[in-house]
């Protein structure tokens, strides 16, 4: 290198004018590529010391036929409390965008420090004083990644900075307390009184609730930029299920033309270990699905429960799971807070320039076990070792910069809360149609239905009568043909004409429609045709396209527990719509049981979710065995 330049592999052209050699060149565009895919194997990311920094071959410049000198700046870029893991990207404007971002000159903002350091404090004497007030509470406390607190809050900021007013998540139960008091603004009063046991819901509304660090939320994340909106959604205990949930609620939101921010909040056990996080990364760029990019925030605590990571994963890594849609993964040293910040702002720019996920990945440890009774030394005790001796974050951080937390007020708002605490109660009856007493009364209650026959004429003649631009295949044409015939004399009408008709006087009268399945658009069964090719150019139509509101029919990939759960948090977020979600065949819903029931079977009664999701499980005995023709009464 010359001049103690840092290699330009966001502009690769810049190198013709540092050196001369084309073979010069090409070994230091050589080296650089190898620190894109490698050089995180060789960052500084524990914050225990515990794993060993790599030494990896295809770092050495020797290799290449370097001096030593000119892989320093590489080094010094990749190798310290970032990992930059980029190399797998095949696209060369993405790949080259963030190497720029990692060999950029970076200077933390002194302001976004106080902030860190604040955070950081609070975080440490919120959990300390939950053990203290509250012993024996499980609260499965963040206590060792406060610095998880400053990723989420950087997030929400720059997302701020862009411009957007919604940030919309699915979440895990690892820290939701403290984040959900000093990141999402959940009043301290109430986050204490839930963790105290309180009902979150009035006695005599009859829901059953969850567990605290279950609870979603929404309400104002006040940030360094401004005030955002912000939505968690509940989860169970098995929490990754709940990604898809928030992704299809985040879909909603900016089908209503709202700017939304798309989170998706993991563990590194959970993220490494469940099948829907890859069904949900092959669906993100599908435009059914499309959030606009997601970015997804790991909490790698280096512990599932008592399973460390060589009993967990084979892959090296609990973010390789990201390399299936080439999205990048951001490794950073949970107790480096400007590192932190530095990533936060990069996930968010990333998203923002090319509306794809990334990943980041919090590498810290609990000081704690799962929860605040459980005994990780049992297991674990050369980790628990190496964190027992470790000084609060916050008074290294404290030190690095020059600084101090003045916690005086927030004790003073906590002696205030865990006082409130004690008389908080729900002070109005949400609204939960399900929960009413005479539900089953109103749903049996008689209810006009019935569209006229002229209408029904009219709605026909659009979703039968081919363009002229369109030449269908001729088994195509004769089916339309019959189904316009159907419709004419109003006989004959089968189960799919039926349906076409529904959606089309739905859509007619301003209701929208929604419809995804596998093969849904023809009809697993040839029963459908909502889409037809024309056979001479490959085009398509779309029969009930132009009327007053969108019919939207799609396939799917062969997949149904993400796709039904991002279904789903549709649904609650846009009860105008007439959602629906079809198997390919009815026995099909068995893949996808954790969301039936986790969210749909019991959404209203834990949390007061409604859901109009409709669900179409056709089954049929065609002698295809028991596979398909389960006898549920469907």
């Amino acid at each position: 290198m010359r001049d103690g330049e840092v290699l330009g592999a966001g502009d690769p052209g810049a190198l013709d004018a540092l050196f001369g050699s084309a073979s010069e060149i090409g070994a230091l565009r050589g080296l650089a590529e190898a620190y894109q895919r490698f050089g995180w194997l060789a960052a500084d990311l524990d914050p225990l010391g515990l794993q060993p920094r790599h030494e990896v071959p295809d770092l050495d410049p020797a290799l290449y036929g370097l001096p030593d000198t000119d892989a320093v700046p590489l080094r010094e870029a990749y190798c310290g409390s970032i990992g930059w893991e980029i190399g797998h990207l095949q696209d060369a404007e993405r790949r080259a965008w963030l190497a720029a971002r990692a060999e950029a000159t970076y200077t933390a903002d002194p302001s976004g420090q106080t902030r860190a350091l604040d955070l950081i404090a609070r975080g440490e004497l919120l959990e300390a004083t939950f053990d203290r007030r509250m012993p024996g509470a499980k609260t499965f406390g963040l206590s060792g990644a406060e610095g998880y607190l400053v990723l989420l809050d950087k997030v929400l900021e720059a997302g701020r900075r862009q411009g957007l007013d919604h940030a919309i998540m699915g979440g895990m139960h690892r820290g939701r307390l403290t984040q959900m008091g000093l990141v999402f603004g959940k009043p301290l009063a109430r986050i204490i009184a839930d963790a105290m046991g309180t009902p979150e819901f009035p006695e005599d509304l009859g829901a059953s609730s969850d567990s605290p660090y279950h609870m979603g939320w929404e309400g104002e994340a006040v940030t360094r930029a401004g005030s955002i909106r912000v939505w968690i959604a509940p989860h169970p205990s098995h929490l990754s299920v709940v990604a898809p949930v928030g992704s299809g609620f985040a879909r909603a939101a900016r089908d209503e033309g709202k700017a939304v921010l798309a989170l998706a909040l993991h563990t590194d056990a959970a993220f490494a270990g469940q099948g829907v996080n890859a069904e949900l990364l092959q669906l993100s760029a599908l435009a059914p699905y499309d959030v606009g990019g997601t970015v997804h925030l790991i909490l790698n605590n280096q512990v599932g429960f008592t399973t460390g990571a060589a009993e967990a994963r084979t892959a090296r890594s609990s973010t390789d799971l990201a390399k299936l849609i080439e999205a990048p993964v951001l490794h950073v040293n949970g107790d480096d807070p400007d590192a932190i910040q530095r990533v936060a702002d990069t996930a968010v720019a990333y998203r923002a320039a090319f509306g794809a996920d990334i990943v980041v990945e919090l590498l810290t440890y609990r000081r704690k076990g799962h929860n605040e009774i459980d005994q990780p030394r049992f297991t674990q005790p050369a980790l628990y070792r190496a964190i027992d001796a470790l000084p609060p974050l916050s008074a290294r951080y404290g030190i690095k910069i020059g600084q101090s937390a003045d916690m005086t007020p927030f004790k003073a708002a906590l002696d205030d809360a865990f006082a409130a605490a004690k008389d908080w109660r729900p002070n109005a009856v949400p609204e939960a149609p399900g929960l009413t007493a005479d539900i089953e009364t109103q749903m049996l209650q008689p209810v006009e239905t019935g569209v006229d026959a002229p209408t029904l004429r009219r709605l026909g003649a659009h979703f039968t009568e081919t363009p002229v631009h369109i030449t269908p295949h001729p088994k195509v044409s004769e089916f339309l043909a019959n189904r316009r015939a159907a419709i004419t004399a109003g006989e004959e009408i089968d189960w799919a004409t039926a349906e076409a008709l529904a959606f089309a006087s739905l859509a007619d009268t301003g209701t929208p429609v929604r419809l995804g399945g596998q093969d849904s658009v023809r009809g697993a069964f040839t029963q459908r045709h909502l889409n037809v090719h024309c056979q001479a150019t490959d085009a398509t139509w779309h029969p009930l396209d132009h009327l007053n509101a969108p019919v939207d029919i799609f396939n799917t990939p062969l997949t149904e527990n993400a796709v039904l759960g991002f279904e789903y948090g549709y649904s609650v977020a846009r009860p105008d719509v007439l959602n629906i979600w079809e198997a390919q065949f009815g026995d099909f819903l068995n893949v996808a049981q954790a969301i039936f029931d986790q969210f749909i079977i019991c959404g209203e009664d834990r949390w007061l979710f409604r859901s109009g999701l409709v669900l179409l499980l056709p089954h049929g005995v065609d002698g295809g065995g028991p596979d398909h023709a389960t006898a549920h009464p469907e």
